[in-house]
């Protein structure tokens, strides 16, 4: 383990008194401290180190410079730096600096909610005082962690506390913690260890000699500098061998001998400590090591030890802890159970265990939670997803037990989060073949991915890049092999350090490791052949004409587990649509993906692309059921569809106010494996003209079909916490949206009827701009799925430390930029109205429904127009002169006028949403609210190349 500024400053203010002498007692510490400061002024190893490392670093070291400037006149050998001032004035400056921009919600570091105050409270004894942004944010976490400690508890038992007694200065007495102690040492931290020899009142000779050792053999090797932790055996063993072993590594290879000695030693280690160990021996158990104890036990082929204990100890019925106090749930943690578990021969006892950590590793896959408290790599944390979720997919394809007792759609959601991880990985890899500014580790976390991905996954269509990406990191590894051994400070602690071992472990292992895809089987072909149509169809699509035919591959791959959840579900709300078998459906998801991934940075998280994705499904399920069944059922009463709708809106709603919203949030559950409520209450009247059996048993399913579909939208959590006046905006939208295809009924009754000679012809009341603002626009749902994806991201966005349950402030705070949203999304609902009918006219025209290309004249009796349409494509001859007495108008010039028109209309969107951000927006929500744009635009630029809608045949 690396060394560490942070306990390098705390073992640098130890004072001994030898022969009535007060002296350092490693001087060569404080060397360390004045050597490793920068010329800004602060203690920054790295550029982009993490925050926390930089504050908590300089924190301590300015503490140890004050101390010493305190201390130097009363020590007979000591001499201050000539610079010792300025030093401090500098190290106070910057730290002001780092303070006033720190992002606290973005911090995670081990105890950093204590260790950050009581520094302060230190500081503020020297007369160094700071007020920052951050602070009451930061006092309200220390008052929150604070009030849940009990101090007379900390001296009857041993706990996590006593890695950082540091942080209990003034509330404790050290004197109290001396029976604490293990080999000298407060749960092996030098920093901890460190604290007690200075608070303590008497001297201890054991501590002294733990610090002498970790001085000696620590990484710093007699320098001064001092490791973050010391010993952690059992942390780097454990990881060094599973990884090894994993890879390939043959037990020839890494010597018999040696295996059967260190599979030996773990074991009698863990049976030692009870069945649950620690990051070395004797100290708190974790389950983050015991896990990989476990994995590594198994994988040696030697005696396994039960997991019961792992689990009695760590799961708390949702998830595994890696400590019993444990602020924030471990991704790492729970990655590394759920392969041991997977691992163990008695996995089938310990089923209702690997659900629960398997789905908890999908919900953070599929919300964007990918970032561990313990590795600050993202490419590490795909490793372990990686790892864990092919384990857990391949036990359930071959296991009975697997079969049996997984639920579908948390298959579904694990194979979405590894294609995307799979889809990610590839993406980020730089031109000169490495992961994460030329780091070696990160690159070999990268490598490990795609072939651990590559041995489960179908890779399709993706055969070739994933080869290509190997090797070319593979070559990165062997150029750079002689930084191997430098590491990278990824690894988290107090504040981050770097393992030499593991780093070359990782990298050894990934030159070791070989893509090998699994069997293709029918349905992979089939997938291949839809990725290759899709990407060269979509390279034609002007969104994506800069888009290289490799990285659209990425994306539409990326979509296809989505494609299978929607097939699963197709049926659940609206039973008698062909939505599964229609073309449209394989669309849905590349659209949403390959939108997602334009750009440099990260779209939306998987979970709002799986809503999106199944209401744009729904969304054009309930267009053909109301130009179906409800067309059907209501064709001489098409008010009285009306007032249907009005009614099963106003149930939901009023249904919704009887709940209260925060259980709502809790009970349903949300993102990918949304379940769909069919317990509904049905028990509304019949309507007056339903008077047959036949007639009322329909009206009936068309209720209970329409109420489904209105629940899934105003009941889900994410609307559930947005503000009323927005629940009640998403409600106005929704009923105006389904009304709006009623209106259309109606108005193409009013066209396409009088076809018949034997009725009168009727002209049409609205104008074009009229019509396709309002029937036209909201008939395409534009602007209800707005206000819904705006709910979904407007709880994505909340913040996951805030314990405010205010939901009052929406993402357009001030009524200039909800006006300004409302006309963007306006503007883009009747941009893709006129996209769409310049698409679908002959199928308009086949199905009778009313296209903006019909107001394209002089004429306002629409019945001439729809039958002028009408002889055009009947005759195919748009030149024909005169037929059945109408003016035949061009067809392709009614064309190009709608096109110039819906140009205008993205002018006028892109002037609304250029204003809109220059108003200001957060940056996660521009992001999200561009991809609405974009998927949206899409759809109109998809319709103008191929009409993708459903067609629905007319009796």
């Amino acid at each position: 383990m690396s060394t560490s500024i942070y306990d390098t400053a705390w073992a640098s203010m130890i004072i001994k008194n030898a022969k009535g002498k007060r002296q350092w007692l490693f001087p060569s510490s404080f060397d360390q401290i004045l050597q490793q400061q920068k010329p800004e002024g602060g203690w920054e190893r790295l550029h982009g180190e993490p925050e926390i490392d930089s504050i908590l670093n300089s924190m301590s070291a300015l503490l140890a410079l004050l101390q010493h400037r305190k201390e130097y006149l009363k020590l007979h050998d000591a001499k201050a730096p000539k610079d010792l001032e300025a030093r401090i004035e500098m190290a106070s400056s910057w730290l002001e600096m780092k303070l006033n921009t720190w992002d606290i919600d973005g911090t995670d570091h081990v105890c950093f909610e204590l260790l950050v105050p009581v520094h302060l409270k230190l500081l503020k004894e020297f007369g160094v005082t700071y007020d920052f942004p951050a602070h009451f944010r930061l006092m309200h976490l220390y008052q929150s962690k604070i009030s849940k400690m009990d101090v007379n508890k900390m001296y009857a038992n041993k706990g996590t506390f006593l890695h950082s007694l540091e942080a209990f200065i003034g509330l404790i007495d050290f004197d109290r913690m001396k029976d604490k102690k293990l080999n000298g040492s407060f749960m092996s931290s030098p920093a901890s260890t460190s604290a007690y020899m200075i608070y303590a009142t008497a001297w201890d000779r054991e501590c002294e000699s733990y610090l002498e050792t970790v001085f000696v053999s620590g990484q710093g090797k007699g320098n001064g500098a001092f490791p973050s932790a010391f010993p952690s055996e059992i942390f780097e063993l454990t990881w060094a061998l599973s990884t090894l072993l994993e890879s390939g590594f043959s037990r020839d290879e890494l010597g018999e001998s040696s295996l059967q000695t260190l599979g030996n030693s773990l074991r009698s280690k863990l049976e030692a400590s009870g069945g649950v160990i620690g990051f070395t021996a004797g100290e708190i158990a974790d389950a983050d090591d015991t896990a990989k104890c476990l994995l590594t036990l198994s994988l040696l082929g030697a005696k396994e030890s039960s997991a019961e204990k792992l689990i009695s100890s760590f799961f708390n019925g949702n998830h595994f802890r890696t400590y019993s106090a444990e602020r924030n749930p471990s991704l790492s943690a729970n990655c590394n159970v759920l392969s041991a578990l997977l691992h163990h021969s008695g996995a089938h006892l310990y089923i209702p265990e690997i659900l629960s950590a398997a789905n908890f590793v999908c919900s953070a896959g599929v919300s964007g939670e990918i970032r561990d408290k313990w590795n600050i790599s993202k490419e590490y944390s795909n490793m372990l997803l990686a790892q864990s979720l092919t384990k857990f997919l391949r036990y359930a394809s071959t296991s009975e037990n697997g079969q049996q007792m997984i639920p579908a759609e948390l298959l579904e959601s694990a194979a979405k989060v590894a294609v995307h991880i799979l889809t990610e990985t590839l993406r980020s890899q730089s031109s000169s073949g490495c992961w994460g500014h030329d780091c070696c580790e990160r690159t070999a976390y990268a490598i490990l991915t795609l072939v651990t991905l590559t041995a489960t996954l179908p890779v399709t269509g993706l055969q070739q890049e994933v080869q290509d990406a190997v090797s070319s990191g593979q070559e990165f590894l062997t150029r750079n092999k002689h930084n191997w051994g430098n590491g990278s400070q990824l690894w988290v602690e107090k504040v981050s350090y770097s393992s030499l071992v593991l780093s070359r472990i990782y990298c050894l292992s990934a030159l070791r490791s070989s893509p090998i895809g699994p069997l293709t089987s029918s349905s992979d072909k089939v997938n291949i052949a839809l990725v290759l149509k899709f990407s060269k169809f979509f390279s034609t699509i002007p969104l994506f004409v800069q888009q290289t035919t490799p990285a659209l591959k990425l994306s539409i791959v990326e979509g296809l587990p989505f494609l299978s959840h929607l097939r699963r579900i197709g049926s659940n709300i609206f039973r008698h649509t062909r939505a599964q078998e229609d073309k449209y459906l394989s669309y849905i998801p590349a659209t949403w993906t390959m939108c997602n991934n334009l750009g440099e940075k990260n779209g939306v998280q998987t979970s709002v692309l799986t809503e999106m994705m199944v209401l744009s499904m729904l969304n054009y399920q309930v267009d053909e059921y109301m130009e179906t069944v409800v067309a059907s059922q209501y064709q001489g009463d098409l008010d009285a569809a009306k007032r249907l709708v009005r009614r099963i809106c106003e149930k939901v709603r009023v249904d919704l106010c009887k709940e209260d919203s925060e259980e709502l949030a809790t009970n349903n559950t949300s993102g990918a494996d949304h379940k769909y409520n069919n317990d509904l209450d049905h028990n509304l009247p019949p309507q007056k003209h339903c008077k047959t059996g036949h007639q009322a048993e329909a009206a009936l399913e068309i209720e209970t079909s329409l109420i489904k579909y209105a629940s899934h939208i105003l009941r889900h959590p994410s609307v559930a916490k947005a503000p009323s006046l927005i629940r009640t905006t998403l409600f106005n939208d929704l009923q105006t949206f389904l009304l709006a295809h009623i209106t259309q009924l109606s108005d193409n009754k009013s066209l396409f009827p009088a076809l018949s000679p034997n009725i009168f012809p009727r002209r049409m009341s609205r104008t074009l701009h009229e019509w396709v603002h309002t029937t036209g626009a909201f008939h395409t749902s534009c602007c209800m799925s707005f206000t819904f994806f705006c709910c979904l991201i407007f709880d994505a966005a909340k913040n996951k430390h805030s314990n405010n349950n205010d939901n009052s402030t929406w993402i357009f705070e001030s009524p200039m930029k909800k006006y300004l949203a409302d006309d963007v999304c306006l503007h883009l609902a009747t941009m893709c109205r006129m996209y769409n009918d310049l698409g679908s006219a002959q199928r308009d025209c086949d199905e009778g429904n009313l296209n903006c290309l019909d107001f394209f004249s002089s004429d306002t009796n629409i019945t001439r127009q729809a039958k002028c349409r009408l002889s055009i494509f009947k005759s195919g001859d748009s030149d024909s002169g005169m037929k059945d007495n109408c003016p035949i108008v061009e067809l392709e010039t009614k064309k190009g006028e709608l096109l110039r028109l819906s140009q205008y209309e993205r002018e006028c969107l892109n002037l609304s949403w250029k204003r809109l951000k220059e108003l200001g927006l957060n940056e996660k929500v521009e992001r999200a609210l561009q991809l609405f744009i974009d998927v949206t635009d899409l759809y109109g630029q998809i319709y103008v190349a191929r009409d993708i809608g459903i067609a629905v045949s007319k009796e």
